[in-house]
This record gives C-alpha cells, sequence and structure tokens, in this order.
C-alpha cells in the first residue's frame, strides 16, 4: 500500500491510464472533497470518473479494467 498525494500547483496532479499489476486495487479518499476541484479515478469501462467521500473506497479489478486518476484544478488530494 502506499499513499498518493496530488497538487494542483505543483508535483503530480494527475495519473495517466494504466492497468496494475495486482488483480484488486482500491482507492480510499484520504481528504474531504471540499478540499480540492476536479481528480477522481477514471475508469474507461464506465466512462466517467467515480469520486469518494473522506474515507470511501473505490474497489476494482485494476489489471483488467483502464484506468487513471483525473487531474485536479485546486487544491491538494489525498488517496
Amino acid at each position: 500500500a502506499f499513499v498518493v498525494k496530488y497538487d494542483a500547483k505543483g508535483g503530480q496532479h494527475h495519473l495517466p491510464l494504466h492497468r496494475d499489476e495486482s488483480t484488486h486495487s482500491f482507492t480510499i479518499a484520504l481528504n474531504d472533497t471540499g478540499e480540492y476541484m476536479g481528480g477522481g479515478t477514471y475508469i474507461t469501462k464506465l466512462g466517467r470518473s467515480v469520486r469518494a467521500e473522506l474515507g470511501g473506497v473505490v474497489s476494482f479489478r485494476g489489471d483488467q479494467l483502464l484506468h487513471g486518476g483525473d487531474p485536479i484544478v485546486q487544491g491538494v488530494r489525498y488517496i
């Protein structure tokens, strides 16, 4: 497990589309959605992003679903 920091002002602000090397992938929202704008886990099969509220979990087959981190445009997001 690891923590990802998306920062609109610099550093990583998105994650390109990819597949994971694990069968099960999880993103856990570590801060409130009011602390940033944009972001979310984009899943191509859904054609949209999924954003969990603080403490919420998004779980999916990371090895099968093409996905990425949508850019945040303001603030900092932790997952």
